[in-house]
Protein backbone atom coordinates (compact mmCIF):
# COMPACT_ATOMS: atom_id res chain seq x y z
CA UNK A 1 0.00 0.00 0.00
CA UNK A 2 2.84 2.37 0.82
CA UNK A 3 4.42 1.69 -2.55
CA UNK A 4 1.34 2.19 -4.70
CA UNK A 5 -0.99 4.52 -2.79
CA UNK A 6 1.10 7.41 -1.49
CA UNK A 7 0.68 9.13 -4.87
CA UNK A 8 -2.99 8.24 -5.23
CA UNK A 9 -5.52 11.09 -5.37
CA UNK A 10 -8.80 9.41 -6.32
CA UNK A 11 -11.21 10.00 -3.39
CA UNK A 12 -12.88 6.57 -3.60
CA UNK A 13 -9.54 4.72 -3.52
CA UNK A 14 -8.17 6.84 -0.66
CA UNK A 15 -11.42 6.43 1.27
CA UNK A 16 -11.27 2.65 0.96
CA UNK A 17 -7.54 2.48 1.73
CA UNK A 18 -7.68 4.67 4.83
CA UNK A 19 -10.71 2.75 6.11
CA UNK A 20 -8.89 -0.58 5.66
CA UNK A 21 -5.77 0.74 7.37
CA UNK A 22 -7.78 2.00 10.35
CA UNK A 23 -9.48 -1.39 10.63
CA UNK A 24 -6.15 -3.24 10.43
CA UNK A 25 -4.71 -0.99 13.12
CA UNK A 26 -7.67 -1.63 15.41
CA UNK A 27 -6.99 -5.36 15.04
CA UNK A 28 -3.19 -5.38 15.30
CA UNK A 29 -2.09 -2.03 16.84
CA UNK A 30 0.72 -2.05 14.25
CA UNK A 31 2.85 1.12 14.15
CA UNK A 32 3.56 0.93 10.39
CA UNK A 33 -0.16 0.72 9.66
CA UNK A 34 -0.81 3.69 11.96
CA UNK A 35 1.87 5.82 10.29
CA UNK A 36 0.55 5.10 6.78
CA UNK A 37 -3.06 5.76 7.85
CA UNK A 38 -2.02 9.15 9.23
CA UNK A 39 0.00 9.97 6.11
CA UNK A 40 -2.85 9.16 3.72
CA UNK A 41 -5.43 10.93 5.90
CA UNK A 42 -3.39 14.13 6.06
CA UNK A 43 -2.81 13.96 2.31
CA UNK A 44 -6.55 13.49 1.73
CA UNK A 45 -7.48 16.55 3.79
CA UNK A 46 -4.84 18.64 2.03
CA UNK A 47 -6.38 17.62 -1.27
CA UNK A 48 -10.10 18.05 -0.48
CA UNK A 49 -9.96 20.45 2.54
CA UNK A 50 -11.53 20.00 5.97
CA UNK A 51 -14.92 21.42 5.05
CA UNK A 52 -17.33 20.65 2.19
CA UNK A 53 -17.55 22.94 -0.80
CA UNK A 54 -20.55 23.53 -3.03
CA UNK A 55 -21.39 20.79 -5.54
CA UNK A 56 -18.50 18.53 -4.55
CA UNK A 57 -18.66 14.84 -5.44
CA UNK A 58 -20.13 12.59 -2.69
CA UNK A 59 -16.94 10.49 -2.60
CA UNK A 60 -15.10 13.52 -1.22
CA UNK A 61 -17.53 13.70 1.70
CA UNK A 62 -16.92 10.03 2.50
CA UNK A 63 -13.16 10.53 2.26
CA UNK A 64 -13.22 13.63 4.46
CA UNK A 65 -15.16 11.88 7.23
CA UNK A 66 -12.93 8.81 7.09
CA UNK A 67 -9.77 10.92 7.22
CA UNK A 68 -11.07 12.98 10.15
CA UNK A 69 -12.10 9.83 12.03
CA UNK A 70 -8.71 8.19 11.45
CA UNK A 71 -6.68 11.20 12.52
CA UNK A 72 -8.86 11.61 15.61
CA UNK A 73 -8.40 7.93 16.44
CA UNK A 74 -4.70 8.69 16.76
CA UNK A 75 -5.36 11.92 18.70
CA UNK A 76 -3.95 14.14 15.97
CA UNK A 77 -3.67 17.60 17.57
CA UNK A 78 -4.73 19.80 14.64
CA UNK A 79 -7.71 17.57 13.88
CA UNK A 80 -8.79 17.68 17.51
CA UNK A 81 -8.65 21.48 17.45
CA UNK A 82 -10.73 21.60 14.25
CA UNK A 83 -13.36 19.23 15.68
CA UNK A 84 -13.74 21.05 18.98
CA UNK A 85 -13.93 24.43 17.25
CA UNK A 86 -16.70 23.23 14.91
CA UNK A 87 -18.57 21.63 17.80
CA UNK A 88 -18.40 24.84 19.84
CA UNK A 89 -19.72 26.82 16.87
CA UNK A 90 -22.59 24.36 16.48
CA UNK A 91 -23.54 24.88 20.14
CA UNK A 92 -23.96 28.58 19.38
CA UNK A 93 -25.52 28.21 15.94
CA UNK A 94 -26.86 24.85 14.72
CA UNK A 95 -26.79 26.11 11.14
CA UNK A 96 -23.03 26.67 11.24
CA UNK A 97 -22.19 22.99 10.73
CA UNK A 98 -22.56 21.44 7.28
CA UNK A 99 -24.87 18.36 7.30
CA UNK A 100 -22.13 16.20 5.75
CA UNK A 101 -19.85 16.97 8.71
CA UNK A 102 -22.31 16.62 11.57
CA UNK A 103 -21.98 12.91 12.23
CA UNK A 104 -18.19 13.08 12.32
CA UNK A 105 -17.99 16.25 14.41
CA UNK A 106 -20.45 14.94 17.01
CA UNK A 107 -18.61 11.62 17.30
CA UNK A 108 -15.13 13.10 17.37
CA UNK A 109 -16.10 15.78 19.88
CA UNK A 110 -17.18 13.02 22.27
CA UNK A 111 -13.97 11.11 21.52
CA UNK A 112 -11.87 14.21 22.23
CA UNK A 113 -13.59 15.26 25.45
CA UNK A 114 -15.92 13.26 27.75
CA UNK A 115 -17.66 16.45 28.81
CA UNK A 116 -19.41 16.53 25.42
CA UNK A 117 -21.14 13.21 26.06
CA UNK A 118 -24.00 14.68 28.09
CA UNK A 119 -24.35 17.52 25.58
CA UNK A 120 -24.79 15.09 22.68
CA UNK A 121 -27.19 12.96 24.73
CA UNK A 122 -29.29 16.08 25.35
CA UNK A 123 -29.24 16.87 21.63
CA UNK A 124 -30.46 13.33 20.97
CA UNK A 125 -33.35 13.61 23.41
CA UNK A 126 -34.41 17.02 22.11
CA UNK A 127 -34.29 16.18 18.40
CA UNK A 128 -37.33 15.04 16.43
CA UNK A 129 -35.37 14.32 13.24
CA UNK A 130 -34.55 10.62 13.00
CA UNK A 131 -31.51 11.15 10.80
CA UNK A 132 -30.04 13.53 13.36
CA UNK A 133 -30.92 11.21 16.24
CA UNK A 134 -29.01 8.41 14.49
CA UNK A 135 -25.90 10.64 14.30
CA UNK A 136 -26.15 11.52 17.99
CA UNK A 137 -26.55 7.86 18.96
CA UNK A 138 -23.49 6.90 16.94
CA UNK A 139 -21.54 9.73 18.57
CA UNK A 140 -22.32 8.42 22.07
CA UNK A 141 -20.46 5.23 21.24
CA UNK A 142 -17.22 7.12 20.63
CA UNK A 143 -16.29 8.07 24.17
CA UNK A 144 -13.06 6.71 25.68
CA UNK A 145 -14.78 6.41 29.06
CA UNK A 146 -15.67 2.73 29.65
CA UNK A 147 -18.39 3.58 32.17
CA UNK A 148 -20.08 5.84 29.63
CA UNK A 149 -19.66 3.19 26.94
CA UNK A 150 -21.38 0.66 29.17
CA UNK A 151 -24.18 3.16 29.83
CA UNK A 152 -24.51 3.76 26.08
CA UNK A 153 -24.85 0.05 25.34
CA UNK A 154 -27.59 -0.29 27.96
CA UNK A 155 -29.26 2.89 26.71
CA UNK A 156 -29.75 1.46 23.22
CA UNK A 157 -32.23 -1.05 24.67
CA UNK A 158 -34.16 1.62 26.55
CA UNK A 159 -37.60 2.89 25.45
CA UNK A 160 -35.92 6.13 24.31
CA UNK A 161 -34.17 4.34 21.42
CA UNK A 162 -35.89 2.74 18.45
CA UNK A 163 -34.91 -0.89 18.03
CA UNK A 164 -34.07 -0.17 14.41
CA UNK A 165 -31.42 2.29 15.63
CA UNK A 166 -29.58 -0.13 17.89
CA UNK A 167 -26.85 -0.80 15.34
CA UNK A 168 -25.83 2.88 15.30
CA UNK A 169 -24.61 2.43 18.86
CA UNK A 170 -23.07 -1.00 18.31
CA UNK A 171 -21.26 0.01 15.11
CA UNK A 172 -19.52 2.79 17.04
CA UNK A 173 -18.70 0.90 20.24
CA UNK A 174 -17.45 -2.28 18.58
CA UNK A 175 -14.82 -0.37 16.59
CA UNK A 176 -13.92 1.81 19.56
CA UNK A 177 -10.60 0.50 20.97
CA UNK A 178 -11.98 1.10 24.47
CA UNK A 179 -15.21 -0.79 23.81
CA UNK A 180 -14.22 -4.12 22.24
CA UNK A 181 -14.56 -6.32 25.33
CA UNK A 182 -17.53 -4.36 26.63
CA UNK A 183 -19.46 -4.89 23.40
CA UNK A 184 -18.99 -8.66 23.37
CA UNK A 185 -19.85 -8.93 27.08
CA UNK A 186 -22.96 -6.85 26.47
CA UNK A 187 -24.00 -9.02 23.52
CA UNK A 188 -23.63 -12.22 25.54
CA UNK A 189 -25.59 -10.76 28.47
CA UNK A 190 -28.36 -9.11 26.44
CA UNK A 191 -28.91 -11.29 23.37
CA UNK A 192 -32.09 -12.83 24.77
CA UNK A 193 -33.45 -9.33 25.43
CA UNK A 194 -32.48 -8.32 21.90
CA UNK A 195 -34.31 -11.35 20.50
CA UNK A 196 -37.43 -10.56 22.53
CA UNK A 197 -37.33 -6.89 21.53
CA UNK A 198 -37.00 -7.85 17.86
CA UNK A 199 -40.27 -9.83 18.22
CA UNK A 200 -38.91 -12.49 15.90
CA UNK A 201 -39.24 -10.43 12.74
CA UNK A 202 -36.25 -8.10 12.62
CA UNK A 203 -33.83 -10.70 11.25
CA UNK A 204 -31.95 -8.18 9.11
CA UNK A 205 -31.11 -6.10 12.20
CA UNK A 206 -30.11 -9.20 14.17
CA UNK A 207 -27.78 -10.24 11.35
CA UNK A 208 -26.20 -6.79 11.20
CA UNK A 209 -25.60 -6.80 14.94
CA UNK A 210 -23.88 -10.18 14.81
CA UNK A 211 -21.85 -9.23 11.72
CA UNK A 212 -20.61 -6.02 13.35
CA UNK A 213 -19.71 -7.43 16.75
CA UNK A 214 -18.54 -11.04 16.55
CA UNK A 215 -15.78 -10.94 13.86
CA UNK A 216 -13.92 -8.11 15.62
CA UNK A 217 -14.83 -8.26 19.29
CA UNK A 218 -14.62 -12.06 19.41
CA UNK A 219 -10.88 -12.19 18.63
CA UNK A 220 -9.15 -14.06 21.47
CA UNK A 221 -12.49 -15.22 22.87
CA UNK A 222 -13.38 -17.85 20.29
CA UNK A 223 -14.48 -20.48 22.82
CA UNK A 224 -17.01 -18.09 24.36
CA UNK A 225 -18.29 -17.16 20.91
CA UNK A 226 -18.66 -20.81 19.96
CA UNK A 227 -20.69 -21.52 23.12
CA UNK A 228 -22.88 -18.49 22.42
CA UNK A 229 -23.51 -19.64 18.85
CA UNK A 230 -24.41 -23.18 19.94
CA UNK A 231 -26.88 -21.81 22.47
CA UNK A 232 -28.65 -19.45 20.07
CA UNK A 233 -28.33 -21.29 16.76
CA UNK A 234 -31.60 -21.02 14.82
CA UNK A 235 -32.57 -21.73 11.24
CA UNK A 236 -33.23 -18.06 10.55
CA UNK A 237 -29.68 -17.13 11.62
CA UNK A 238 -27.84 -20.34 10.75
CA UNK A 239 -26.12 -18.94 7.66
CA UNK A 240 -25.19 -15.74 9.52
CA UNK A 241 -23.57 -17.73 12.32
CA UNK A 242 -21.55 -19.70 9.76
CA UNK A 243 -20.36 -16.52 8.07
CA UNK A 244 -19.39 -14.64 11.22
CA UNK A 245 -17.58 -17.69 12.61
CA UNK A 246 -15.54 -17.97 9.41
CA UNK A 247 -14.76 -14.25 9.45
CA UNK A 248 -13.76 -14.41 13.13
CA UNK A 249 -11.34 -17.25 12.41
CA UNK A 250 -9.79 -15.30 9.54
CA UNK A 251 -9.37 -12.19 11.72
CA UNK A 252 -7.96 -14.21 14.61
CA UNK A 253 -5.36 -15.86 12.38
CA UNK A 254 -4.50 -12.48 10.87
CA UNK A 255 -3.96 -10.91 14.30
CA UNK A 256 -1.92 -13.88 15.55
CA UNK A 257 0.26 -13.80 12.43
CA UNK A 258 0.91 -10.06 12.75
CA UNK A 259 1.53 -9.80 16.49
Amino acid sequence: MKTFLTKEFHPAILHYSIGRLARIYLLTKDQTTKDLAIELSQKALEHIAHEPVENEHPTKAYLRNTALYTLSLFDHHQTKQFVLEKFSQFALDTHSLHPDLRGSIFALAVWSDDSHYDTVLTYYRNSDIQEEKAKYLHALGNTKNKKLLSDTLDYCLSPEVRFTHIFYVLSAVCRNPYGTELTLDWLFANWETVLITSKGIAHMILRRILQMVIPVCGIGREEEVEQFMKKYQTKSLEKTFEQIWEELQINSKFVKHNQ
